[in-house]
């Protein structure tokens, strides 16, 4: 697997393990298919991947961060009762506290924090989000 999808595979396996989140049938993840089942809570994982900063010297074999985060959508018909909603958004962030140390195939990845940014309305669903803001340390593949 690349660098980008041993990224992606660490952070979805720690997601879900978190307990109340839906089942792998109401998970939309990154180029898959998926079409939400009306009435039922569901989520959609998409990961987005920032700047590539060398951060010593010589470059050959220096040591390389790369930043980005993961955004976790949650969604719930609208109406429904926020209390579960409220729990499981809670538990995300819990899940991925500042300062977490994952490793990624040898390179560490740092979750630096993780963000709730506040409920919306949309066609039928009442949703939000947490973004999981993190950095990855690698060895410079420049030769």
């Amino acid at each position: 697997m690349s660098q980008d999808g041993d990224l992606k595979a660490v952070i979805e396996a720690r997601l879900f393990t978190v307990s109340g989140l839906p089942d792998a049938d109401h998970r939309a993840l990154e180029n898959n298919g998926y079409e939400a089942t009306p009435e039922e809570p569901w989520i959609r994982v998409t990961h987005f991947f920032g700047n590539e900063r060398l951060r010593s010297l010589p470059a050959v074999g220096g040591r390389l961060e790369v930043i980005g985060f993961t955004q976790v959508d949650h969604f719930i018909p609208v109406d429904s009762n926020t209390a579960t909603f409220e729990t499981l958004m809670n538990a995300i962030k819990a899940a991925f506290a500042p300062e977490l140390s994952l490793s990624v195939g040898g390179r560490l990845l740092k979750i630096r924090e993780s963000r709730r940014w506040g409920g919306k309305r949309d066609k039928g669903w009442w949703w939000d989000h947490v973004d999981v803001y993190w950095t990855l340390t690698a060895v410079n593949p420049l030769t």
